[in-house]
């Protein structure tokens, strides 16, 4: 995906969904097909937030100071930099919704 694109929040009464499967888990034990697919999307957009605040590697318990922890939405999902972070890194289990949407728009 070659083209940033950027969205802006939902209004309060549409719920905003997360990419995560588990809130509290960043770290996974399989490495899922599509994961490339996902990366590509989930860095195709340009940040809706963003904050000076840096990512925080859950696993391993220390800031990263080389990555700003911004946020983005597409319409439908929310994730941050953070969620990329630990996805890229540790396979942090993703949200099955998501992937299959996210495979239903590439494809």
């Amino acid at each position: 995906m070659e083209k940033k694109t950027l969205n802006v929040l939902p209004h309060k009464e549409k719920k905003i969904k997360y990419i995560r499967k588990d809130e509290s888990v960043f770290c996974g034990m399989e490495v899922i097909p599509e994961k490339s697919v996902l990366l590509d999307y989930l860095t195709a957009f340009y940040p809706n937030f963003s904050t000076t605040g840096r990512v925080y590697d859950n696993v391993k318990g220390i800031t990263v100071e080389s990555k700003v922890d911004n946020g983005y939405f597409d319409g439908e999902y929310y994730w941050d930099e953070t969620d990329i972070y630990h996805f890229k890194k540790y396979n942090m289990p993703i949200n099955q919704e998501f992937i299959e949407y996210v495979l239903s728009n590439v494809y």
